[in-house]
């Protein structure tokens, strides 16, 4: 099929609608002596609760702003039982290592819709996973605390001085060593599970023994610069650096090939930069500058032995000659014990004179030194050991019969990733970045399937979750509930996970679906239950707003936006005056309190909404009514095509989600997930059986629904569907 991409009209999953009357609006707000809490925001509360016929409203600056005081007033606590819907909306910043050892801000990811593969750490296996970016969203965020995280070990790239450190919001889960961590509760020297990966053990017996031969450590151009490791071979032996390589592929590395090898032709190698590993163990292999026999180094395996032969050894008739000329004597004979202990093969010092200088070799084989005789036994003993990890290339090192009846074993040199790093930290509390607004204005979230436990610039983050994240703060205990085939938390599993302990039921309206609302509103009347709605997606819905708490989001690309904002409807008019103190550190605006004036008696955020959202509210809402006939359109027009549609978004159920998100893709559609089930993380338990979740977690897709989406956009849409359904069924 041709695809005219060139020319081809882009329809975005989501996209914000700004009204020319919400433009002038904020001018008119700009030019005015008040930007914050001021007029605007009063009257946008007063002319929202109208539109929409309701009371008690209580702006505030975010969705999940709402849902805190919610559940402030709601009075959830410590051991109380929440049922919650498995599924809910994900937010994330920070910078992630890509599957090719590089690394990209999420900022630039979003930017750039970047859809290649990032390393992702799997919580269940303890394993490291490349999984593909799917998603991409940019979300603002204010009225935070920051926390400033160093890492011992991470020293700056370069010249630059001082550790690597990130910035982090108060309430970031971080994974340690004691599980996942909120960053306001880190505490000095927390193991911080780290980007950088530590050896595993074969890859610790390669490190070994290339250090034993031509491997070395070194700092960059200062002491404040990245440590490095590297190593070097002649360029015949090209296949065995590269086996090095493989065999260390968790770590960012550049190849060297240049200049000269020991007189002796062509280098060819690699350096290995930029992890806290090389840094580590430079304290162990080098003092005063020069190399040294670590004292943890208790023996020497095969592996180990025969990267050290490969690197500086050679054979000498039926000797296997090992060149430790780094090493001082008493080091050499430690080695020399080493190998007798560890090994069980005799071996000996004789020293030669090499450039003018003399030169320490360990002997395994025939001869006289010192009056100990070698035996030929042993070198044949080595040698046997050694050639199943010696590739074709340096296999002349080997005996002819050696050769032969010894091969080589290349999977020996799989070495697999080794497993995070965990560095201790130090934590600055309640700091702001130099340049807020050039950094941290704004957080950037990719979506990464199956598995979001994606690893950070340093260190691996959580994703965390609007809607549930605040209960384990409140240390509640969420029950996660089942779905329906719709999405919305289903009313059948809400009924048999009530208990007498059950303070609250939450009820998302997924993509403005209020399917299942008037049934639980009932069974809360019943129970004598709180029943709070997150209606981030409702607002043009036609049934909302009737719990006992109703959280509502204004956020950019949601169909009545204030750019970020959301607010609180509170069905008693005692927690509307107690709403609106605590959105401002427990002073009643409105009633022109000030800082000492009053006495404070319940502890408050910053909440508020400022006069510059409002202002947008209130363009908005002008052409409010025109946004909900268009989408009623667009609805009808995907339902004529079979699709359901909700108010925010339309939904598609399919056996082939990810082929058909790609070619949706190619002709110019973008489609996604944007939500995922909260259970694959351990803050909140890990993952846990939900027949239905089970059965649709990878067939849901959701589809274009907004303003900038036409009639013959849907139908486009539709019909790629069609013909994608079609050629499917024929290939198949």
């Amino acid at each position: 099929m041709i695809k005219f991409t060139h020319y081809m009209r882009k329809v975005k999953l989501f996209k914000p609608f700004v009204s020319w009357y919400a433009v002038w609006n904020v001018i008119k707000t700009l030019r005015s002596s008040q930007l914050a809490e001021g007029p605007r925001v009063k009257e946008f509360e007063e002319k929202f609760a109208k539109r929409f016929g309701l009371g008690n409203v209580v702006a505030v600056n975010s969705g999940t702003a709402a849902l805190e005081l919610a559940y402030e007033l709601a009075g959830i606590g410590e051991g109380d039982e929440v049922i919650t819907p498995i599924l809910t909306c994900l937010y994330q910043n920070e910078t992630v290592l890509l599957s090719d050892g590089r690394k990209m801000s999420i900022k630039k990811m979003v930017n750039q819709k970047y859809n290649g593969e990032v390393v992702s750490y799997n919580l269940k296996t303890g394993e490291f996973e490349n999984k593909k970016v799917i998603g991409w969203h940019k979300n603002p965020i204010a009225g935070r605390k920051w926390y400033r995280v160093y890492f011992e070990n991470s020293i700056v790239s370069r010249s630059q001085s001082g550790r690597k450190g990130v910035w982090l919001t108060e309430n970031h889960p971080i994974l340690t060593k004691r599980g996942y961590i909120l960053a306001k509760d880190l505490k000095k020297n927390d193991m911080v599970a780290t980007s950088f990966y530590s050896l595993n053990d074969k890859q610790k017996e390669l490190f070994e023994g290339s250090m034993l031969g031509d491997g070395y450590i070194r700092f960059g151009r200062s002491d404040n610069s990245s440590c490095r490791f590297g190593f070097l071979q002649q360029k015949v032996n090209e296949d065995y650096v590269n086996l090095k390589i493989k065999a260390l592929n968790s770590f960012a590395h550049q190849s060297y090939n240049k200049g000269k090898y020991k007189q002796s032709g062509e280098a060819v190698g690699a350096i290995f930069r930029s992890s806290p590993i090389w840094n580590l163990e430079r304290k162990n292999w080098y003092k005063n500058g020069k190399k040294i026999l670590p004292t943890s180094f208790r023996e020497i395996t095969l592996f180990s032995l025969a990267v050290w032969y490969m690197d500086d050894g050679s054979r000498q008739g039926n000797s296997a000659v090992i060149c430790s000329e780094s090493f001082t004597l008493a080091d050499n004979e430690r080695l020399i014990s080493i190998l007798n202990d560890s090994l069980g093969v005799k071996a000996s010092i004789q020293s030669n004179y090499r450039h003018g200088k003399l030169v320490p070799r360990i002997y395994i084989g025939n001869g006289h030194n010192g009056g100990k005789i070698i035996k030929k036994a042993n070198a044949f003993k080595f040698f046997r050991m050694v050639a199943p990890y010696i590739p074709e290339s340096l296999r002349y090192k080997l005996p002819e019969d050696i050769r032969l009846n010894c091969p080589f074993n290349p999977k020996l040199w799989e070495l697999n990733r080794s497993r995070i790093f965990y560095d201790s930290v130090s934590v600055i509390k309640n700091k702001k970045p130099l340049d807020v607004k050039k950094h941290l204005n704004w957080v950037y979230c990719i979506d990464v399937e199956d598995n979001h436990n994606f690893i950070s610039k340093n260190i691996i983050l959580h994703n965390c979750t609007a809607t549930n994240i605040p209960f384990v703060r409140r240390k509640a205990k969420i029950i996660f509930a089942d779905i329906d085939r719709d999405l919305n938390i289903s009313v059948e599993d809400v009924k048999r996970k009530i208990t007498a302990k059950t303070k609250a039921i939450i009820f998302v309206h997924f993509g403005g679906n209020n399917r299942g609302l008037k049934e639980l509103l009932e069974i809360a009347r019943e129970k004598n239950i709180i029943l709070i709605e997150d209606a981030a997606q409702a607002v043009i819905s036609d049934f909302w707003g009737k719990s006992d708490y109703t959280c509502v989001s204004f956020q950019a690309i949601k169909t009545l936006t204030t750019g970020d904002g959301g607010a609180l409807l509170c069905k008693k008019k005692d927690d509307y005056e107690k709403a609106k103190k605590l959105r401002w550190f427990g002073y009643d605006r409105e009633k022109k309190q000030k800082f000492g004036d009053v006495d404070l008696k319940d502890a408050g955020y910053k909440y508020h909404m400022n006069d510059i959202s409002a202002s947008i509210g209130l363009g908005n809402l002008k052409v409010f009514d025109k946004a909900v006939a268009h989408h009623r359109k667009l609805m009808t027009t995907y339902k004529e095509c079979g699709i359901t549609a909700y108010p925010w978004f339309a939904l598609l159920l399919t056996e082939k989600r990810d082929e058909l998100r790609a070619y949706l893709k190619d002709h110019g559609i973008e489609s996604g997930m944007q939500h995922y089930r909260n259970d694959i993380y351990t803050i909140f338990g890990g993952r846990k059986n939900f027949p239905i979740m089970d059965e649709i977690e990878n067939k849901y897709l959701l589809l274009p629904l907004h303003m900038g989406v036409t009639i013959s956009d849907v139908k486009k849409i539709c019909n790629l569907i069609k013909i994608f359904n079609e050629s499917s069924d024929t290939t198949a």
